[in-house]
């Protein structure tokens, strides 16, 4: 196993032959200074042995910050590894938080609509050429039908919305009670102008549900990682792809 550790000031590189062998090694790849790790590659060796370095970093991050008074959030993005995903995750919760515990990863978690629309268009448009204008709209329309009915935006409750026929929609809610005429009649109107990008957003977010779902715990209270770097928490995202 091959670890390197590159900074302007120093480069190093070493082969760890076992696991217990990092010990020794680990204060040269770790900026005494201020509580931040050197750039590292682990590469080579068995999952299990690489998992093992890679889980003592982790820790020598999160005890080094608190030496230095000073927390550290970690973010672990990984693909498939049971060793980090056993470590860092309780019954499916793949983040932590200081005095919270354990809860579920919602990257749409805290953000307004505006932002929320703005991550969605940024993501969409590195799969699509031909993503319409509005799409931002439209999400945003999503966004709004959540809130009249008490639900949060979210990755899940966005892609669950009947996109094909949110005119319908909408009509019911007024049936319901839920929205007042005018809101209902504004709301069809700017739904009417939009008819393009409402079926880009439902196909695009079919797509991320696919790939979010397994992540996802139900009645689980949730955080992004904006709130995981803001309350020095740990993340441990495992990905089904670069989706």
């Amino acid at each position: 196993m091959v670890l390197n550790g590159l900074t302007p000031r120093k480069r190093k590189s070493m082969t760890i032959t076992r696991t217990d062998e990092y010990s020794a090694v680990a204060g040269d790849f770790f900026r005494q200074e201020q509580p931040a790790l050197y750039n590292t590659i682990v590469s080579g060796g068995r999952q299990s042995d690489r998992s093992a370095v890679e889980m003592s970093m982790i820790e020598l991050a999160r005890t080094a910050a608190k030496q230095n008074r000073q927390q550290m959030p970690v973010v672990i993005i990984h693909c498939g590894n049971p060793h980090l995903k056993q470590r860092y995750c309780r019954e499916g919760k793949n983040i932590r938080l200081p005095e919270v515990g354990y809860t579920q990863f919602e990257p749409l978690e805290g953000l307004t609509d505006q932002e929320i629309a703005g991550r969605l268009y940024a993501a969409a448009s590195q799969n699509s050429n031909v993503l319409g204008a509005g799409f931002r709209d439209a999400v945003i329309k999503g966004c709004e039908l959540l809130h009249l009915q008490g639900e949060k935006p979210g990755i899940l409750t966005l892609s669950a919305l009947p996109w094909g026929r949110l005119p319908v929609y909408v009509e019911q809610l007024l049936k319901q009670g839920r929205v007042e005429r005018e809101e209902a009649m504004l709301l069809l109107a700017e739904l009417g102008e939009l008819s393009a990008e409402l079926r880009q957003a439902a196909a695009f977010l079919q797509q991320l549900r696919e790939e979010y779902e397994p992540l996802a715990v139900q009645g689980a209270p949730a955080a992004g990682l904006d709130t995981v770097i803001r309350k020095n928490g740990i993340a441990c995202i495992e990905l089904a792809s670069g989706m």
